[in-house]
C-alpha cells in the first residue's frame, strides 16, 4: 500500500478506510472479501458507542466504554511512520480533552508495539502509563492510562491468555 504524507496531501477518511481494507490480506479479513469488510465497517461506524476521528492520513476508530472513561481503539493508517506517531499523539490528546482516561488496543504483529513504545518516550506522554501485553502468538495489546489521576480500573483485554510485555526491548 502506498503511504501518503499528510504534510503534503490529506486523504478523506472514507478513502483511507477503503484503501486500507482493500490492502488487507485474506487472513486479516478472516476470509471475507474486502467489499463485505467495507459493509461491516460502514455498519460499525454507525454504532452508538463508536466514534471515528481522523488526524492526518490516519483514521482512529474508538469504541467507548459504557461510562465513556475508556476507549477500545484501532487505527487505519495511510500516513508516513513519523506522521502516524504524531497522529496518534493528537488522538490521545483529543481523548484526554473528551474526558477519557484510558485507551486499549489490540493488533497483529510487533510493528505497532514498537510504535507505542516510541510514542511513550515523547515529552507529551511523560505522565501517561503504557502497559504492553502479548495476547497470543500473533497478537499484542497496549493499555494507555492517559490520565492516571482519574483512571479507576484497567480496561480488560479483548482476548484471554495475556502475557505482560512491559519490559520487552524496543
Amino acid at each position: 500500500m502506498k503511504l501518503v504524507d499528510s504534510k503534503n496531501k490529506t486523504i478523506p477518511g472514507p478513502e483511507i478506510i477503503t484503501r486500507v481494507i482493500h490492502n488487507m490480506s485474506e487472513e486479516e479479513l478472516d476470509g471475507i472479501s474486502p467489499d463485505v469488510a467495507l459493509i461491516g465497517m460502514a455498519k460499525e461506524l454507525t454504532m452508538e458507542d463508536v466514534e471515528p476521528k481522523q488526524f492526518g492520513n490516519t483514521v482512529f476508530i474508538g469504541h467507548y466504554t459504557d461510562d465513556k472513561s475508556g476507549v477500545y481503539m484501532r487505527a487505519l493508517n495511510m500516513d508516513t511512520a513519523k506522521n502516524f506517531v504524531d497522529n496518534g499523539e493528537q488522538y490521545i490528546k483529543y481523548l484526554l480533552d473528551q474526558g477519557v482516561d484510558k485507551m486499549y488496543s489490540e493488533f497483529n504483529g510487533p510493528q505497532l508495539l514498537h510504535v507505542f513504545k516510541l510514542f511513550s518516550k515523547r515529552p507529551g506522554t511523560k505522565d501517561m502509563i503504557f502497559n504492553y501485553f502479548k495476547i497470543d502468538e500473533d497478537t499484542n495489546g497496549v493499555e494507555v492510562i492517559i490520565d492516571p489521576s482519574k483512571a479507576s480500573k484497567p480496561i480488560q483485554p479483548l482476548s484471554s491468555g495475556v502475557e505482560d510485555l512491559q519490559n520487552e526491548p524496543l
